[in-house]
This record gives C-alpha cells, sequence and structure tokens, in this order.
C-alpha cells in the first residue's frame, strides 16, 4: 500500500472550501481523499444533499468514517490508480472537495492516467484531473492544492489539459502555511467543468509552446554548492544573485565552465529564484561572458541597445514582474513563464 503525507484540513478553510462550491443543493458529492472526513461534514452541515462518497488509500480511515457516518457511501481504493472496491463506481458527483496529498513519501512526480494516454505531474495535480475525470459535466471541483501547482513547469502540462477541460479560477491563497508541521503554500482552486465535451487528449510536447520573440531565454546551471575556484585556462566568472546587484564593482569567484548556463551577451540578466529587484537586473555587452548558477537566467537579446531598452521596460514594470514570481517556498520564474510574460508585452 503506498503512503501518501496526511495533513488534515483545518476547520476555517473547510468552511471556505464548501462556500466556494456555490451552490445550495446537489445530488453526490464527492472527496476522493476522504482522510477524516473533515471536508464532507463542512458539506453535509452547510448543503443539501442526497448522497456522499469518500474514497482513502488507507482502511483504518474508511473503518473509522463507516463507523462514524454510516449513511455515506466509503471506499478504500487507490483514486490514481482507479483502484477501488467498486462500492462507489455507480456514482457521478456533481461536485467534488479535496485536500489532496501533495507529495508521496518525498515524491513529488506521478504518473497518472487520464483520457487513453498518460502524464507525469504533482500528485496534487493528478488528483485535480482525475477528479475532472469522475465528474458529471457542469460539476464543480473545489482542491487545496500546493501553490507551485499553478505556475511549475512539471505541472504545465495538466493546467493547458485542465483549462480545456473546465474553468479554472484560483480563489484564494494562502501565503502562510495553515497546516501544522507543514512549511508549504497553499491555494484554494475551483474548477468548473465544461457541460459540452472538448477534446482534452493529452498534449503532444512542444505544441503550442513557439513564441514569435526577438529573445532567447537562458537558464543558469551551475548549483552554488558545485561552484569551485578555478585555475584553468579556460575558467569563467561565475555569477550568482547575490552578485547581480553588484556587477562590475566587485569581483566574481573564477569556475571552470558548467554544461548548462554558460551565456554570452548582449543581454538582460535577472534573477530566477527570489522576488527581483530593480538593481538585480543587469544589461551585459556582447563579449561579456558568465558561468550562470541555477538561479540566475540571461534573455539574450540580438543588439546592446535592445538589451537596454528591455532593461528599460522591466524596471519599469518592476511589479508586474514581480507578480508572476511565485511558489511554495523561495518565490521563482520559469523559463515559459517568463517568456509568456514577455512576449504579452512585446
Amino acid at each position: 500500500m503506498e503512503h501518501f503525507d496526511a495533513f488534515y484540513t483545518p476547520p476555517d478553510i473547510a468552511e471556505e472550501m464548501v462556500s466556494a462550491i456555490r451552490r445550495s443543493s446537489l445530488a453526490c458529492v464527492a472527496d476522493f481523499a476522504v482522510g477524516d472526513g473533515r471536508l464532507l461534514r463542512a458539506v453535509e452541515a452547510r448543503l443539501r444533499t442526497k448522497h456522499l462518497i469518500g474514497m482513502d488509500i488507507d482502511p483504518r480511515v474508511i473503518c473509522r468514517l463507516r463507523s462514524r457516518h454510516p449513511t455515506w457511501s466509503l471506499a478504500v481504493g487507490d483514486f490514481l490508480a482507479d483502484q477501488t472496491d467498486g462500492s462507489i463506481s455507480k456514482f457521478q458527483p456533481a461536485a467534488v472537495v479535496m485536500n489532496p496529498p501533495y507529495s508521496n513519501r518525498g515524491n513529488s512526480v506521478r504518473e497518472v492516467a487520464y483520457e487513453g494516454g498518460s502524464v507525469r505531474c504533482s500528485p496534487a495535480c493528478a488528483f485535480a484531473l482525475r477528479a475532472l475525470e469522475w465528474m458529471a459535466p457542469g460539476g464543480v471541483a473545489v482542491i487545496l492544492m500546493p501553490e507551485s501547482s499553478l505556475y511549475s513547469e512539471k505541472d504545465r502540462k495538466v493546467r493547458r489539459i485542465i483549462e480545456r477541460a473546465g474553468d479554472l479560477q484560483v480563489v484564494t491563497s494562502f501565503f502562510r502555511p495553515r497546516f501544522e508541521g507543514a512549511t508549504v503554500r497553499s491555494a484554494l482552486v475551483r474548477i468548473e467543468k465544461r457541460r459540452s465535451h472538448v477534446d482534452v487528449s493529452i498534449p503532444v510536447p512542444g505544441a503550442d509552446e513557439s513564441v514569435d520573440c526577438e529573445f532567447d531565454i537562458i537558464r543558469g546551471g551551475l548549483p552554488v554548492h558545485l561552484a569551485k575556484p578555478s585555475r584553468a585556462v579556460d575558467r569563467v566568472p561565475f555569477l550568482h544573485t547575490t552578485s547581480l546587484s553588484t556587477l562590475g564593482a566587485s569581483r566574481l569567484l573564477q569556475v571552470r565552465p558548467y554544461s548548462r548556463g554558460l551565456v554570452l551577451g548582449p543581454g538582460v540578466l535577472l534573477p530566477r529564484v527570489g522576488v527581483p529587484r530593480a538593481l538585480q537586473i543587469r544589461v551585459i555587452g556582447r563579449d561579456e561572458c558568465f558561468q550562470l548558477s541555477d538561479c540566475v537566467i540571461l534573455v539574450r537579446t540580438k543588439a546592446i541597445k535592445d538589451a537596454r531598452l528591455l532593461r528599460m521596460k522591466l524596471v519599469n514594470q518592476i511589479a508586474a514582474l514581480q507578480a508572476i514570481y511565485n511558489g511554495t517556498g523561495a518565490r521563482y520564474v520559469t523559463v515559459s513563464m517568463l517568456r509568456e510574460w514577455l512576449a504579452a508585452r512585446a
């Protein structure tokens, strides 16, 4: 039996999740990561429902809930693997409320089958995708997810599938950790499934990802802990976020070139990890070469004048730029998010 991390929903968040359903009467409501049953109890207390169904991978959890809530339809099963005892398969819920596991014994990626294909994503996104498949057309899913699921590169494909199959809305974000023993920031997400069928098959890698822009974006690759001083003939300056604001005024560590993130100007440097400040957005010239840490990005331009103009635009729109940096720990931006943001302002 698999063991997922278990952090049960605080009562105030459970109430907020039920409010986000925005329905007063529903035929069937489900929680496919039912845990202690708190979300279904909140639904039962506030909404008119005919059926409440719950699933959990832990048989002890289901045994306790069957004793406490004999009118609920409950099943032991692995929701992501579509393995249940069959007692709830006849139901097609009109609403789903869930606080799914965010990881599986430290494993942050799960492969899940969907619409004849499969996709790799975080466990929380995998639960959201499967819930969307189970729900009735026009149904509503209210899911508590790690904030990073809304922005991370590994969940980008799943987000595209969900957005084609339903209307996805971020109800609220909890900027402080709300679970005892956990440090993850969470977001409350509402997904309303479309009533008419649309093609939600797994997208082909690379499809719809091209952007016609006059720049390249290069992500650094050398972790700070691997940056060692070198006297080799081919050594290059190592650039980390802590050096951006003082670039040109301080000496940089010289390192051997790494396989990723060796860059040549012209272009604009900015942090990938950590909310950028205006002083950290720096222009480098045509002949300047650096080895970037994995926390730095270069937006490479065709000419130095383009780099200077781009920096001016970034500094002038610093608040909007900062807004695309997200994450459950240190805030960060992905290459695809930055590319789309820049393309929208070209």
